[in-house]
């Protein structure tokens, strides 16, 4: 931040109106100068540990089941300069997430056996197993000052092989969180909450790609119900998890009439999830009239669908110095 940066803050930290007359008050400097001191600290020189912890399994009692043991195997195919899970100006360290990946195995295992699906970790020995081949997971980290919020990107991409059949499944999460007492504020919003989407999201698709159990129509029902009476973020991203066509139009109309850009942001993230090849048409024609991060989750819904068609929109877009944008048009370039 420049010269003139620091002015404006500091003269905004101190300046107030009473009365109509403009009054200094040394204090408010004080706590201005120091509040700006405690901001350059969080953005430099500083390592965050984040513990990530492991994501609590849809609660959603499946009435299709594949009774069967599936072995899931994971493969770590990304380049060794890769392997970081945090990428982006500011140093992040993360406990509970090894080297290995099990972290990820154990989420994926816990959030299949939620869905019906009899999932165990498995053995790469194994010809019969579901091999999950990850080569792209990370948390990308952004914030412009200390008085900014804390965003991230949280990127995943991986191949499932199972019995000749490989499909390319991915992930991509914006969150962020403006801390105002201690860093760990951040946690939950930009790292387990979207680690949790990330794992949701992933198990949705392999179901509707691999084994197709169904999720129960009453509950499918109950939160559309919920969502037309008052949508919140939590139930219009579970309608998406359910995986179920029939929450679309729910969904749309969401995007179309909601005044909440939230609302509007995970709608779009939620249909894309849902990823039925008819949603194209809708979210082409939103987004050729959206922006910012209207684009950029509408974008990220489109590439879910994963049809050529939709694919080839994803890979044609000019993002110019959209760095979000980029970041989306990569992932689903494979």
């Amino acid at each position: 931040m420049g010269t003139a940066g620091f002015s404006e803050l500091r003269g905004y930290a101190y300046r107030m109106e009473i009365g109509g007359e403009t009054r200094k008050d040394s204090r408010l400097s004080a706590l201005a100068l120091l509040l700006m001191l405690l901001g350059i600290l969080s953005i430099v020189g500083c390592t965050l540990t984040v513990p990530l912890v492991k994501p609590v399994p849809s609660q959603f009692q499946y009435v299709e089941r594949r009774d069967e043991p599936l072995q899931v195997v994971i493969k770590d195919s990304r380049p060794a300069a890769e392997r970081k899970l945090s990428k982006g100006r500011l140093s992040v360290e993360f406990v509970g997430a090894g080297e290995d990946l099990s972290f990820v195995s154990d989420a994926l295992v816990a959030e299949m056996k939620a869905r019906g699906i009899n999932a165990v970790v498995g053995n790469a020995a194994d010809a019969n197993a579901f091999l999950i081949d990850i080569d792209r997971l990370y948390f990308r980290n952004h914030r412009a000052t200390g008085f900014s919020p804390w965003v991230t990107f949280t990127n995943f991409r991986a191949k499932a092989t199972y019995q000749g059949c490989s499909e390319t499944v991915t992930s991509y999460f914006y969150a962020a969180k403006i801390p105002m007492w201690s860093m760990s504020e951040v946690f939950e919003p930009a790292y387990n909450y979207p680690w949790s989407v990330v794992v949701r999201e992933v198990v949705t698709k392999l179901n509707r790609l691999y084994f197709h159990t169904a999720p129960p129509a009453d509950v499918v029902r109950q939160k559309i119900g919920s969502i037309e009476a008052a949508p919140s973020l939590e139930v219009i991203m579970d309608l998406g998890f359910l995986g179920s066509s029939e929450g679309l139009p729910t969904l749309e109309s969401q995007v179309k009439t909601s005044t909440s850009g939230n609302i509007v942001f995970y709608s779009l993230d939620a249909i894309g999830i849902i990823g039925d090849p008819k949603s194209f048409a809708f979210l082409r024609d939103y987004y050729a009239t959206s922006r910012d991060k209207g684009q950029m989750f509408c974008l990220k819904a489109i590439g879910d669908l994963g049809t050529p068609e939709a694919l080839d929109f994803v890979r044609s877009r000019k993002p110019g110095d959209d760095d979000n944008l980029k970041e989306i048009i990569d992932l689903y370039t494979y």
